[in-house]
């Protein structure tokens, strides 16, 4: 059993390592098609190189509880962009540890804070003998407000978070004299993250009530003893089993798109919007560098789905 687990943590490790190699190499792919003032983007670096560092530095954020998040932000952005080129000209990054980690640690905290009192809420319940803790709990209103509201906020302390990033560190981009200034608004922000919430809950909805719909049709009724599921979905035949995949892989590819849309295109949609350029004048120097980058390689970023726009 310590064989196995030691086996599947080395695969999950393996994958996560892939999953970087992947990100670096699509942001590439997708630099060399990018183009403003009919000047292409290029990037340089070493895939493999950004993918060792990531597995670092999140391995050394888990083992510090999150204290370390700021660097391994501060460093992964460091790597991206100092190997980031418009036409000719390299872009430098200035961007510091100490321009996000009062945010960061702030929400931490406060996270902790929720927690600890959530706990505490628990612990504190009376005894109801012959009640299930989930009983008990429910007799109690503020587990629900505290959980509720923790979760409320643990949504809002992540858009701000990414609000936070991009604005502080775009910011900190440099072309020459060329500078960008980002402002990237939380609650618009905030209000992404709530849509694509909704669209998940009416999504899964929709497929519940179809599995609901094909349960219900089988001989006896509704699904009710898990150990007959199985043999009984079966019964649908071929054309039953086809329909039920369709639908899920259905419901898979939906809620992918739901995600690049609301939450990666409309993130990048913000950054533009906030978006303001000083010294532009200095990039009528730049010169064209570089071609589109091949297709080679950009398989595994398609099947780790790590980059869409």
């Amino acid at each position: 059993q310590d064989v196995a687990l030691a086996g599947y943590a080395l695969a999950a490790l393996f994958l996560f390592f892939l999953s970087g190699y992947a990100a670096y190499r699509v942001r590439r792919f997708l630099l060399t098609r990018t183009l403003w003032r009919g000047i292409r983007f290029s990037q340089g670096g070493s895939a493999f190189a950004y993918a060792l560092r990531r597995l670092f530095l999140v391995a050394l954020t888990f083992v510090s509880l999150g204290l370390a998040y700021p660097f391994q932000v501060l460093f992964l952005w460091r790597y991206r962009y100092a190997n980031t080129w418009y036409g000719d000209r390299k872009c430098t990054f200035g961007g510091r540890w100490r321009d996000i980690a009062p945010v960061f640690h702030f929400h931490q905290f406060a996270w902790l804070a929720f927690l600890v009192a959530l706990f505490y809420l628990i612990g504190s319940l009376p005894d109801s003998p012959g009640a299930s803790a989930m009983e008990r709990m429910q007799n109690d209103p503020r587990i629900f407000w505290v959980g509720g509201g923790g979760l409320l906020y643990f949504v809002f302390s992540l858009a701000h978070i990414r609000a936070t990033i991009a604005s502080r560190f775009l910011s900190r981009l440099r072309l020459g004299q060329a500078s960008v200034q980002v402002r990237v608004p939380t609650l618009a922000l905030f209000a992404q993250y709530v849509v694509h919430g909704l669209l998940f809950v009416v999504l899964g909805a929709i497929f519940l009530l179809v599995f609901g719909l094909v349960a219900a049709s089988l001989p006896g009724g509704a699904i009710k003893n898990p150990q007959a599921d199985l043999s009984r979905i079966l019964q649908l035949g071929w054309t039953g089993m086809g329909a039920l995949g369709l639908t899920y892989l259905a419901w898979l590819a939906f809620l992918a798109m739901a995600g690049e849309l609301v939450l990666r295109f409309g993130f990048w949609k913000l950054v533009v919007k906030g978006m303001r350029i000083s010294g532009a004048r200095d990039l009528e120097t730049v010169r064209a560098r570089g071609e589109e980058s091949a297709l080679a390689g950009q398989g595994l970023a398609d099947a780790l789905n790590v980059g869409a726009y």
